[in-house]
C-alpha cells in the first residue's frame, strides 16, 4: 500500500515538474512574441519584412504547440513549406484588402 502511494506521489511530482517547465516555455515564447509585436509596431514599413513575418509565424506556432502540449494533445510539427504557404496566404489576403 505504501509503495503504491509513493509511486503515485512520485508521478504527481513529475507531472508538476513538467507543468512548470511548460509554463516557463509558454511565458518565454509569449514574451518573445510580444517583443516581436512591439518591434513591428515601432517600425511599420509599407511592406513587412519577410524574415519578421516568418519569425512571428514560427513563434505563434511554437506558442500553439506549447499550449497543446500542456493540454496533453499531439504537437503540430511545422515545416518550411508550411511556413511559406502561410506567408503566401497572408500576402494574398493583404492584396485582396488593398484592392
Amino acid at each position: 500500500m505504501q509503495r503504491e502511494q509513493m509511486i503515485q506521489k512520485k508521478e504527481r511530482r513529475n507531472l508538476l515538474k513538467q507543468k512548470r517547465k511548460l509554463k516557463f516555455k509558454l511565458r518565454k515564447t509569449l514574451q518573445q512574441l510580444l517583443e516581436l509585436d512591439d518591434k513591428c509596431d515601432e517600425h511599420v514599413p509599407p511592406i513587412p519584412d519577410k524574415d519578421t513575418k516568418t519569425e512571428e509565424l514560427k513563434l505563434r506556432l511554437s506558442l500553439a504547440n506549447l499550449i497543446l502540449e500542456e493540454e496533453g494533445q499531439t504537437l503540430y510539427e511545422t515545416t518550411e513549406a508550411e511556413v511559406t504557404e502561410s506567408q503566401q496566404t497572408a500576402e494574398d489576403e493583404d492584396e485582396q484588402e488593398k484592392s
